[in-house]
């Protein structure tokens, strides 16, 4: 883009030149992508060593939205847009498992829609990851462990906040962790509703 001059016009344009920033710290920027598996490399590591499961928590990009990271099984690479989502009991024994819970501060005004549309149509296809993990994006709009075929769904521009709590043992949700994604419907409206998604802990066969 800088070659072309793209890069210049864009906050000229748009009048708002903290996008292109924005853009550059996607999940899968060319920038970020060598640290970025660095950092997943250690997570797996650190999860199938010690049982332990990460969550990433990430936003500062004023929207909501759900991925994850999990193993890729005995399918092969070509194979990986059309592999299924793991089941609960799957993603509770693999210690590739790593959801994604994207959100932002409430006081954030969502960007662009060009801005959610570019990283919806980025994220709306699995995409193998490390060579043995694939990597893919979730719908909030739908029941969420069906997936989305629209990338439309998949990132929600609307303000919201994310509620982290541990399960009560008593249910039978021993070490689970629930994430409540609080989306305002409409700007300043102040009327909310909420996504749960639950993480259970690492359970080792």
């Amino acid at each position: 883009m800088g070659i072309t001059g793209l890069m210049r016009k864009l906050p000229m344009r748009f009048g708002e030149i903290e996008i292109l920033d924005d853009l550059k710290d996607h999940w899968d920027s060319k920038e970020h992508k060598k640290e970025r598996d660095a950092l997943l490399k250690m997570l797996i590591h650190l999860s199938a060593e010690r049982a332990f499961r990460f969550t990433l928590l990430s936003g500062d990009v004023h929207c909501a939205g759900y991925g994850m990271i999990h193993g890729r099984g005995d399918e092969s690479e070509s194979d990986v847009e059309d592999m299924p989502v793991p089941t609960e009991k799957q993603r509770a024994a693999d210690p590739r498992f790593i959801p994604q819970i994207v959100s932002s501060a409430i006081v954030n005004v969502p960007p662009p829609s060009y801005v959610l549309l570019m990283n919806g149509r980025a994220g709306a296809h699995p995409m193998s990851v490390l060579g043995d993990c694939v990597w893919r994006m979730m719908s909030l709009t739908r029941h969420f462990h069906l997936g989305s075929k629209s990338p439309d769904d998949l990132l929600l521009g609307e303000r919201n906040w994310c509620r982290v709590a541990q399960r009560d043992a008593e249910d039978g949700h021993s070490g689970k962790l629930l994430f409540s994604l609080r989306c305002e419907k409409g700007l300043g409206t102040g009327r909310m509703r909420t996504y749960k998604l639950e993480v259970p802990p690492l359970r080792r066969l």
